[in-house]
């Protein structure tokens, strides 16, 4: 664990995330700490004490503020990968 990512994460609280899916145009986030990879075609975050990757077409993030950032696009799926 990197030493930037032990500032953020008290042991024995868990980090919680939300995310709301509005049809397959929009995918509202709350608990984003981090975007590690961005394209049209794919975009993985870093969420809670998760990895997200969230796959589709015309992918685009059109607002992030603090830990929220709303996704637009067409969203074919979402894959928790760690």
């Amino acid at each position: 664990m990197r030493e930037r990512e032990k500032e953020k994460h008290t042991p024995g609280i868990p980090q919680l995330y939300r995310m709301a899916w509005l049809g397959d145009h929009e995918l509202q986030v709350d608990g984003c700490r981090g975007i590690i990879r961005y394209d049209t075609d794919a975009i993985c975050l870093r969420i809670g004490g998760a990895v997200m990757n969230i796959t589709g077409r015309s992918l685009t993030i059109s607002a992030m503020t603090g830990g929220e950032m709303t996704i637009h696009g067409t969203i074919d799926g979402i894959e928790r990968i760690s």
